[in-house]
This record gives structure tokens, C-alpha cells and sequence, in this order.
């Protein structure tokens, strides 16, 4: 379980939490997520992409986990961005299952289905 945080105080309260509640094989990365991206490639099964909705980085962010390899053939991901603002284009492979809003923030569950076509969303 890898947590991608930039924010030095940020880092230091996930780091804080993980050790009080010793979660095992936990570690956070403290780096820009696409500076962490562009490293050694370890596919993960979940991914959270919560990028902050005003910076448009839902769209790269979803491109460099799918190109570069990032996720598992049948990865889920759990996406938020502003509910007013609609999803860029993701993935081909990328299946949505779920799409809810809790005020300002849509949050979605994508599962990653390489072989198979995109329901319409």
C-alpha cells in the first residue's frame, strides 16, 4: 500500500496514522504523483485519484496509470472531482460501476476490464 502525498504536513499525518494504527507494508511516498508515476512500475489492484479538482488532472493521471502499466488487469478505481464539472474522456478499458454526488464532489468506482468494451456512461 503506497499513499502519494506532496505536502510535507500532509505526509507526516498519513505516516503519523499508519504508525498508530501499525499497518503493516504501508509507506508514503512524498512526492508528486507524476514524478512518483514516472518511476518503477508496480501494478496495483486499488488506486484512489483524488487530484485537486481545479488543476484538470483527472484526464493525465488516468492515462499515465493505464500506459504505464500501473494497474492490475482487474484494478478497481475510486475517482473524485467537482460534481458540476463532467469526467474527461478515461480509458477505453476503464468500466464504470458506480457514480454518486455528496455535494460538490462526484465520486465514482471505475474496474479495469481490458478485454471487454465501456458501458456507456
Amino acid at each position: 500500500m503506497v499513499f502519494v502525498e506532496q505536502h510535507v504536513a500532509i505526509a507526516r499525518a498519513l505516516e503519523a496514522v499508519i504508525a498508530e494504527w501499525n499497518v503493516q507494508g504501508a509507506q508514503v511516498a512524498r512526492a508528486d504523483a507524476f514524478s512518483y508515476l514516472r518511476g518503477a512500475v508496480q501494478p496495483f489492484d486499488i488506486v484512489f485519484l483524488d487530484p485537486p479538482f481545479a488543476a484538470g488532472l483527472v484526464a493525465p493521471a488516468a492515462a499515465v496509470l493505464e500506459e504505464r502499466g500501473w494497474l492490475a488487469p482487474d484494478a478497481l478505481i475510486y475517482l473524485e472531482s467537482a460534481a458540476r464539472e463532467p469526467l474527461p474522456a478515461l480509458p477505453q478499458a476503464w468500466e464504470q460501476r458506480k457514480a454518486k454526488q455528496a455535494g460538490e464532489v462526484g465520486y465514482y468506482l471505475y474496474a479495469r476490464n481490458p478485454g471487454g468494451s465501456r458501458a456507456p456512461e
